[in-house]
């Protein structure tokens, strides 16, 4: 008998990090599924408003969360345009403890950012190098 659970316990798989990940990546499982809303952004005195559809789905085997959004509004009366056209991938490091949101854009640009998980949502911060400011964005569902 204990040379059988000797042997049973050479052969288990040592976890890379995939339960840790599941496990965090499931605090954001609220967000899977069709969505759409209303939102803004403020540029100083500013205000824009947007219509927004996002469409969430977990991936790679509950170790991620993928983001299907676009963002768009009127431009002018009668005139609607798409603005943002993102994809992006949310994970979580087990070894740093940290959310990552990578995003793509279609204009082509990529970004990473980190990502502080909220009880409804997320919140993350993109410096401005031209500005020496910081925009901060902040999802709530």
């Amino acid at each position: 008998m204990i040379s059988l659970l000797a042997l049973a316990i050479s052969f288990q798989v040592p976890d890379f990090g995939g339960v840790a990940q599941i496990r965090a990546i499931q605090k954001l499982n609220f967000l899977i599924g069709e969505w759409k809303g209303s939102g803004y952004y403020q540029a100083g005195p500013r205000r824009v408003e947007f219509d927004s559809s996002e469409t969430v789905k977990s991936a790679a085997g509950g170790t991620a969360l993928i983001i299907v959004g676009l963002h768009g509004g009127e431009v002018a009366p009668g005139r609607r345009v798409v603005f943002h056209d993102v994809v992006g991938l949310v994970r979580f490091n087990d070894k740093s403890g940290k959310y990552k949101l990578t995003a793509q854009l279609a204009s082509g640009l990529s970004n990473e950012y980190e990502i502080k998980v909220q009880a409804r949502g997320f919140s993350w911060v993109v410096p401005n190098p031209v500005t020496k400011q910081e925009v901060h964005y902040t999802m709530t569902l």
